[in-house]
């Protein structure tokens, strides 16, 4: 059964006539035939008795006129909800982030944007280590990611990634450590305190441990590493005021008095990542929209310091 069918089914009704039906509808009366004709097939019974001079409705004919008459404007109402559903411009899509990440920029910031454009489609959101995230992604728990790019190596091939942004490396230390309050303090002055890394049960090399290693490295000693289990851990051994972590700008206790923190030369990028086998349409919308505003955002950087 289709919307044609339908729509001549009716219009012969309503005019008693084919040729009037096929003026309203603007095609050949031949083709107005035709569509009742397989409507009655497919129905497998008559909606008009042809026995008569005139057009008259069968006593199936007039049960179906009233239900269509009653049922097609909502019809016609859920197509075009479906067909919105259907392009991804209704509906929730699940967004995965880091525990610990300050996203009261991020989130309220892709929410306007997504707001503006597409109102009847909704942001959820849902927190994860680093290893949690990407299994959460594989179960289809959430439709895209948002982590940090150095720890998408090593095998993610199924995963699909972009970078759109970055952060700066900072270390990260509570404002009651010995050297919290030092003048012209630099990365080897950390040298004898403990460098927590988050090391949550997973298979493979720990890309935070790497990055923690690489730039002790590049600073002249080797860290003294203690892994614990959670982002919660790392801040309840630095509230001690002992310890220190090497993070990134968007981890939300670089934002809290009870912290300070002190900037690195070097940036980590903050990916996007999705699979492509899954179905949600509202996935590249949202992928759409976030690339193309944080690219803006950089294309304006530039203007913004000339002035």
């Amino acid at each position: 059964m289709t919307i044609a069918q339908i729509n001549c089914f009716m219009e012969v009704a309503r005019h008693q006539s084919f040729s009037k039906a096929a003026a309203q509808l603007f095609i050949s009366q031949p083709a107005v035939s035709k569509q009742v004709s397989l409507l009655e097939k497919m129905l497998g019974v008559a909606l008009i008795d042809r026995t008569y001079s005139t057009i008259q409705l069968t006593q199936a004919g007039k049960m179906f006129y009233d239900f269509f008459a009653e049922n097609t404007e909502r019809f016609h109402e859920l197509l075009v909800e479906a067909k919105l559903v259907d392009r991804g411009h209704v509906g929730d899509l699940q967004l995965g982030c880091l525990d610990g990440w300050d996203i009261s920029t991020f989130f309220p910031k892709m929410q306007g944007v997504l707001e503006d454009k597409y109102p009847n489609l909704h942001l959820r959101l849902n927190g994860y280590n680093h290893a949690q995230i990407l299994d959460a992604l594989s179960r289809g728990e959430i439709d895209v990611a948002v982590t940090l790019d150095i720890t998408l190596h090593g095998g993610q091939s199924k995963f699909s990634y972009r970078p759109f942004t970055h952060a700066p490396v900072v270390v990260l230390f509570s404002a009651l450590h010995p050297l919290a309050e030092k003048k012209d303090l630099s990365l080897y002055d950390f040298r004898d305190s403990p460098f927590y890394v988050i090391t949550p049960q997973a298979v493979g090399s720990n890309a935070m441990e790497q990055l923690t290693l690489d730039v002790c490295k590049a600073a002249g000693f080797r860290p003294r590493i203690e892994h614990v289990p959670s982002s919660a851990s790392v801040l309840l051994r630095l509230q001690g005021g002992l310890g220190v972590q090497i993070t990134c700008e968007w981890t939300g206790a670089c934002m809290l008095p009870l912290y300070r923190i002190m900037p690195l030369e070097r940036e980590l990028d903050i990916d996007a990542v999705w699979m492509e086998n899954q179905q949600n349409p509202a996935k590249h919308i949202f992928l759409n929209e976030l690339f193309a505003h944080y690219q803006s955002e950089e294309e304006s950087e530039p203007e913004q310091e000339e002035a």
